[in-house]
């Protein structure tokens, strides 16, 4: 028989560390379950109904979607399909996000008009986060539906040849939206034009501390040095070997962007950012949240009886909680898989190899991009009072890419639907859940690049306590719904 017993410890000292990073808008500990908290830190055998009220802090939380949001998502959806939003005709926002694989593509990585390097995330309830892409380049929806659309290697349309798009394809659906679609642009069209996508370029402070990081013989018999006295030529050198910091030079594209005038750019770009208005609108309205878990936590906190063992069914029962216990306690998950989303919106270094170059810095070069990005919420086109009232719009002035702790560190995924999301992790190279339950459980792994966070440490669980951790994964999906319909 399951022990009423929670280790609750981690879940205390989690609580407090998400409280001081900016995760209040989705947990927040009430006095009472502040001294439960205490209680189970202290050994005090806390009863089932005790236990019950902790259980709030993963009840799902709807999105708040507006009438405005609905006449979005209505045309964002039609958008969300549209092959025409692309070079060759052939590829749309639906190619990587299958709703019928939970709107992931069930890759190792990306396949656009090139192969990506990157595994492709859920967008279900990703109205609950605060920074978009693995490595939080964006911050907002709206700004990160517009990337895909003018990459070179996923849709590869130029924003100008959108703008024609809509002017032939669904002029109606936008002035319906916007009003009437600018004529100092239409004259002008068509024709390709788009800015240089710019690309920071780290520090040499940055690139020193990646190369000191280093954790592979072939990294570090191509530097020939892990040591701080590393010359200003090998720092030169090593840069090239990073994601994203290859030399750029400018195109026809961008000098066709720059020869239109002050208003026909500024046009051009609200018409784009107008778009990503309606991509977010369709996109925060896709969540999951009636798995088997939530039935169970809705009859355990609804129910008289405290008794969790009398709420159990066939889809979540003893193995099952067992692993949510070993989920608050033993396991530790909670730490960045908290709250009702399981996420924390934040950036890990767990230990995975970078074996070859270009090695991704993750987080490092996010911050930097999302700092240039014309569309974040300090920009003139997606600048609106509750965008800047976001976490990560506050958050924004004060985000370092300097930090050691930022390389190679990436975006915590949520884990509702987990099952179905499969190959794991931010290159898709675990092809399991069970295969991401042995990374944690024996951490035998170091970073290529970056420090692994020190908190990671061998779990060391049984094979039973595995499977039941597994189980209890299993019970995080639902059926994926579209609330604006």
């Amino acid at each position: 028989m399951i022990s009423k017993k929670l280790s609750l410890t981690l879940f205390l000292w989690i609580l407090i560390v998400l409280g001081m990073v900016g995760i209040r808008r989705y947990i927040m500990i009430p006095k009472e379950q502040a001294r439960l908290l205490r209680d189970a830190m202290g050994n005090k055998p806390l009863a089932d109904n005790e236990l019950r009220k902790l259980a709030q802090f993963f009840v799902f939380q709807d999105p708040e979607l507006t009438p405005r949001d609905r006449e979005l998502a209505h045309w964002g959806r039609k958008l969300f399909f549209e092959t025409g939003l692309s070079k060759n005709g052939k590829i749309s926002c639906a190619t990587c996000h299958k709703p019928e694989l939970s709107f992931t593509d069930g890759k190792t990585t990306a396949q656009g008009l090139t192969q990506r390097d990157r595994n492709t995330p859920t967008i279900i309830n990703s109205f609950s986060s605060f920074w978009f892409y693995w490595d939080g380049r964006t911050d907002s929806l709206a700004a990160q539906s517009l990337n895909p659309i003018e990459d070179e290697g996923e849709q590869g349309l130029t924003r100008s040849e959108l703008a024609f798009w809509i002017l032939n394809n669904s002029r109606s659906d936008y002035e319906n939206l916007f009003g009437p679609f600018p004529k100092i642009l239409e004259k002008a069209l068509p024709f390709k034009a788009r800015p240089l996508r710019e690309r920071p370029q780290f520090s040499d402070g940055v690139v020193r501390n990646t190369m000191v990081s280093a954790d592979n013989p072939k990294l570090l018999s191509e530097i020939g040095s892990n040591e701080l006295t590393l010359s200003p030529q090998q720092i030169r050198q090593f840069r090239q070997k990073l994601r994203n910091q290859s030399p750029q030079k400018g195109d026809v594209l961008s000098v066709n962007y720059w020869r239109m005038n002050r208003e026909q750019r500024f046009e051009l770009d609200r018409v784009f950012s107008n778009v990503g208005l309606a991509f977010e609108a369709f996109e925060k309205g896709i969540v999951a949240r009636d798995s088997a878990f939530d039935q169970f936590i809705r009859r355990w906190m609804q129910s008289s009886n405290p008794d969790p063992r009398v709420h159990f069914s066939e889809k979540f029962n003893f193995s099952e909680f067992l692993g949510f216990q070993i989920f608050l306690g033993k396991g530790a998950c909670h730490v960045c898989h908290s709250g009702p989303y399981f996420k924390d919106n934040q950036f890990h270094n767990i230990g995975l190899p970078q074996s070859q170059a270009p090695f991704d810095l993750g987080r490092s070069l996010g911050v930097l991009t999302v700092k240039k990005d014309r569309f974040n919420c300090q920009g003139i086109f997606l600048k609106d009072s509750s965008r800047q009232k976001s976490e990560s719009c506050r958050d924004l002035n004060f985000l370092d890419s300097e930090t050691p702790e930022a390389i190679g560190s990436f975006k915590t995924p949520t884990l509702r639907n987990v099952a179905e999301t499969a190959p794991y992790m931010r290159d898709g190279r675990l092809k399991t859940l069970r295969e991401v339950l042995e990374h944690y459980n024996k951490m035998e792994t170091h970073s290529g690049v970056g420090f692994r966070e020190e908190t990671l440490k061998p779990l060391n669980l049984s094979e039973h306590e595995i499977a039941a951790l597994e189980d209890f994964l299993r019970s995080l999906s639902s059926r994926v719904e579209d609330l604006n319909l």
